[in-house]
């Protein structure tokens, strides 16, 4: 009886075996020939519910508005506002989860065949955009949700190949366009001092807060590109296409909207970092003075308020602000073998007022313990810029030495 027994647990281990071994055959055999037809594979049912669930909404938006963008289009076929903002918010929802999915599965064959399915739409997506810039040019909200679409598919290569190689239909000069237009149509604006009625939600319905927020996706839009890019010709191409000029203007006309300098400031440092020709042109715009100018109204801002949120507010913008004049001041190889032109360019910051900035900048450090890097900054400013009087030390900083 013992040995019928055993005999029974090995058939039905073995069993068991077998037919997990014939159904993993049978699943990578069906699975490489499905990949070779380029029919579509068995996902897991929550997997294809979050990434390719919303698939069909996605391709119905895209062609919807491919098709009430076009030259040719019926003028029977017609798109309002509402509409086309809801086209372009599935279109952004959809290239986010096929982001989520392609890093979870990356290096995966599959997610290399994922990739080619996602670059396709990533073109078709860029021509939207294109086609958004040349008719909806004079509508902000329109084209802030254009320029976020646009910043999340810019890094890829098929989008990234079409704005360095056809850069006269999808170059980088077509959003800086839209973005100058609308920083000349608020200027004319008689209201303007709402402009710097920043994060107030009353105003966020406001012409002005749009204008503010375009000059704000459009930075981040350029300051991405830069900073994804391994070489310097990005930002060379960003500051050809009068990108450092706009974003100037915009920090100079919207000082006191603090969201939107942040993201200002970060493009101008990740435009000029580390790019000797860039740096010269910020020069020559006055990029020193401007940045000063925009140092002092957030320290005044600082000093006039008595919220004690709002200095956690500009910390992130006098950081970007700091560390941009660092960059272009600090001694680099290019710098030391042109050391005349640094010893100029310093007394030219001196004379825009960066001593009494950076003296202000260290004394707003001892009121917050994470402006550590701050304060270290305009420290070797100071020093490196002949300041001869006495420089105030951190408390923070010192604490922060001592561990």
């Amino acid at each position: 009886m013992l040995e019928i027994n055993y005999l029974r647990a090995i058939f039905s281990w073995d069993t068991i075996a077998l037919i997990a071994m014939l159904l993993f055959i049978i699943f990578t055999c069906t699975k490489r020939i499905n990949g070779n037809d380029g029919e579509h594979e068995t996902k897991d049912p929550q997997e294809q519910s979050s990434v390719y669930g919303s698939n069909d909404r996605a391709a119905v938006s895209a062609d919807k508005l491919l098709v009430a963008l076009s030259d040719g289009a019926d003028k029977r076929i017609h798109m309002n506002v509402s509409e086309c903002l809801d086209r372009l918010d599935e279109l952004v929802a959809h290239c986010n989860r096929m982001q989520d999915h392609k890093n979870t599965k990356k290096g995966n064959f599959d997610n290399r065949k994922y990739e080619q399915e996602c670059q396709e739409k990533y073109i078709i997506y860029q021509e939207i955009v294109r086609l958004i810039f040349v008719k909806y040019s004079t509508n902000d909200e329109i084209c802030i949700s254009a320029l976020t679409l646009l910043t999340i598919i810019s890094n890829e290569e098929k989008v990234l190949e079409r704005i360095l190689y056809e850069a006269d239909i999808y170059g980088i000069n077509l959003p800086i366009l839209v973005a100058k237009e609308s920083l000349r149509r608020i200027r004319l604006l008689p209201d303007r001092e709402l402009c710097y009625n920043s994060d107030n939600d009353e105003v966020e319905e406001n012409q002005n807060w749009y204008a503010a927020e375009l000059q704000k996706h459009t930075a981040l839009f350029l300051g991405s590109l830069c900073n994804s890019c391994n070489s310097n010709d990005m930002a060379t191409l960003a500051v050809d296409e009068g990108g450092l000029e706009l974003i100037l203007e915009a920090a100079s006309f919207f000082r006191m909207h603090m969201s939107t300098l942040h993201w200002l400031m970060w493009a101008l440092f990740t435009i000029c970092f580390d790019n000797m020709n860039n740096k010269s042109h910020f020069i020559r715009l006055g990029g020193i003075t401007k940045t000063c100018d925009v140092l002092t109204g957030i320290y005044d801002i600082v000093e006039s308020s008595q919220d004690d949120v709002v200095p956690e507010k500009m910390m992130q913008t006098r950081r970007h602000a700091t560390a941009l004049l660092y960059d272009v001041l600090r001694n680099t190889e290019t710098a030391v073998n042109n050391s005349h032109k640094m010893e100029r360019l310093r007394a030219m910051a001196v004379n825009a007022g960066l001593h009494d900035v950076l003296l202000t900048s260290i004394k707003l450090c001892n009121d917050d313990a994470e402006a550590v890097d701050v304060y270290e900054m305009s420290r070797e400013m100071l020093l490196g810029t002949g300041y001869s009087g006495v420089i105030p030390k951190s408390i923070h900083n010192i604490h922060w030495a001592q561990k």
